[in-house]
C-alpha cells in the first residue's frame, strides 16, 4: 500500500514538474498600470497569468505578442508587456521627460517592449535581453482582492 502511494506521488510530482518547467506555468505579475514612479514603492498591483512556456521554444517572437518577463529593476517579480522591438530593429518613440522625439536601436540578443498604460517599459529602462523572457502571456486574472 505504501509503495503505490510512493509511486502515484512521484509520478505525480514529475507530472507537475514537466508541466510548470517546459508548458504551461501560473506567475503572479506586477501590474502594467503601476507607473515608474510608484513601481520600487511597493504599492503595486498584481494579477495572475497563465504563461506558455512551449510556444517560446518552438517559433521565434514576433512583433505584437504579448510577453512575461522577469522585472529588470527587481529579479523576484515579474511583468508582462508587448514586443514593439526586434533585435536589429531601430525604434522611434516620443520622450515625455525630454518632450523630443529619440531613436534606439535593438542590439542582438535584445527585445524591445512596451507597456499601454505607462511609461515604465523599454522607453524607462531600455531593451531587455532575451534571457529575462519567461514566455508568451495566455490570460491574466486579477488577484488583487485575495492579497488584500
Amino acid at each position: 500500500m505504501f509503495r503505490r502511494i510512493l509511486i502515484a506521488s512521484i509520478q505525480c510530482y514529475c507530472g507537475l514538474f514537466i508541466t510548470t518547467e517546459f508548458l504551461v506555468t501560473p506567475v503572479l505579475c506586477t501590474d502594467s498600470s503601476v507607473n515608474a514612479e510608484n513601481h520600487d514603492s511597493g504599492n503595486s498591483k498584481y494579477s495572475l497569468v497563465l504563461v506558455n512556456k512551449f510556444k517560446k521554444r518552438v517559433r521565434e517572437l514576433e512583433m505584437g505578442d504579448s510577453i512575461v518577463i522577469r522585472s529588470v529593476s527587481d529579479p523576484r517579480k515579474f511583468e508582462y508587456r508587448k514586443v514593439c522591438g526586434l533585435e536589429g530593429d531601430f525604434i522611434h518613440f516620443f520622450n515625455p521627460e525630454l518632450l523630443e522625439k529619440e531613436i534606439k536601436f535593438v542590439p542582438p540578443g535584445h527585445v524591445w517592449l512596451h507597456s499601454n498604460e505607462n511609461f515604465y517599459d523599454s522607453r524607462y529602462y531600455g531593451p531587455v535581453p532575451c534571457g529575462l523572457i519567461i514566455g508568451h502571456k495566455i490570460c491574466k486574472i486579477n488577484v488583487n482582492w485575495m492579497l488584500s
